[in-house]
């Protein structure tokens, strides 16, 4: 994956072996996690958080890895 300054992109890249559990994750908790495969990138999933707030993000997209690490236990 290309490398691109953090101040001009608004999503982040990820390999995942379980796609569709950290999709529902995500969603769970406001962030939005698309599936690589749209995108030519099968196994790898594309995290954006949209949010007015810095804090409000990072507390969610917390939230999104919390809730997917538990249920991939």
């Amino acid at each position: 994956i290309d490398y691109f300054p953090p101040d001009t992109t608004s999503f982040v890249v990820a390999k995942v072996a379980k796609v569709s559990a950290a999709v529902a994750a995500g969603l769970s908790c406001g962030v939005i996690i698309g599936d690589g495969v749209a995108l030519g990138n099968p196994g790898t999933i594309r995290i954006a958080v949209p949010s007015d707030s810095g804090v409000d993000a990072w507390a969610r997209l917390d939230a999104a890895f919390l809730r997917f690490r538990a249920e991939a236990q």
